[in-house]
C-alpha cells in the first residue's frame, strides 16, 4: 500500500508541485489530530487502528491555513535539470536524470563556482569532451523562479498515486494543471 498523503494548502492547490506535496499517512493523522489539517478525501480500503478506534487514513488532506509560496528555488541537480528541460545544453540533446550531469560553464579550476548563472546540464559525454575548457551553452544559464519551474514541471509525467488525487491535478493539454476544488 502506497503511504504517501497529497497535501493541499488552504486554497485547495498542492503545497508544491516541485516536488509534488506528499506526506506520509503517519504525518497527516498527526496534522489531523493537532487540528492542523482535515480531511478531504480517504483511502476506501485502509485502515489503521488504535487500541480502541479504527481510523481510516487520508488520501488527501488540506492544512488550515494558508501557507505563501515561495518564489525561489533551491539549486540542487533536480531543479537545474527541470530549468533545462532535461536537455544537455551543448549538443541539444533530451536525456533521462541519470543520464545527466551538470557542468560549470567556467570550470572550478579556472575559478567557477557553483550559481544558477554557471551551471548548466550537459551529458555525460558533452562534460566529458569539454573538460576544463570554456565553452558557450545552447541557452544562457539564469536563477528561475518556482514559477518557472512549474511551466516545466506540469509538461513532465506527474505520478498520481490514487485516483482522490485526480481532481486536484488532472490530465490537461501539454501536460498537468492544478485544479481549485469546488468547495474552496
Amino acid at each position: 500500500m502506497n503511504n504517501d498523503v497529497l497535501l493541499l494548502n488552504y486554497d485547495g492547490q498542492p503545497l508544491s508541485m516541485i516536488p509534488l506535496s506528499t506526506i506520509t499517512w503517519k504525518d497527516a493523522m498527526r496534522l489531523i489530530f493537532l487540528d492542523k489539517g482535515h480531511v478531504v478525501e480517504y483511502y476506501e480500503d485502509w485502515k489503521v487502528h488504535s487500541a480502541r478506534e479504527g481510523y481510516y487514513v487520508p488520501s488527501v488532506i488540506m492544512i488550515r491555513r494558508y501557507v505563501k509560496r515561495r518564489n525561489s528555488v533551491h539549486l540542487n541537480k533536480a531543479n537545474l535539470y527541470l530549468r533545462d528541460g532535461y536537455r544537455c545544453q551543448y549538443c541539444g540533446g533530451q536525456f533521462q536524470y541519470s543520464e545527466l550531469t551538470y557542468d560549470h560553464m567556467i570550470p572550478v579550476s579556472k575559478g567557477g563556482i557553483s550559481t544558477w548563472d554557471n551551471l548548466v546540464a550537459a551529458c555525460k559525454s558533452c562534460n566529458s569532451n569539454k573538460s576544463d575548457k570554456i565553452v558557450e551553452p545552447r541557452h544562457i544559464p539564469y536563477q528561475p523562479t518556482y514559477w518557472d519551474l512549474l511551466k516545466v514541471r506540469v509538461k513532465a509525467p506527474i505520478v498520481i498515486s490514487h485516483k482522490s488525487w485526480e481532481r486536484f491535478i488532472t490530465p490537461g493539454e501539454g501536460g498537468f494543471m492544478l485544479q481549485k476544488p469546488s468547495y474552496a
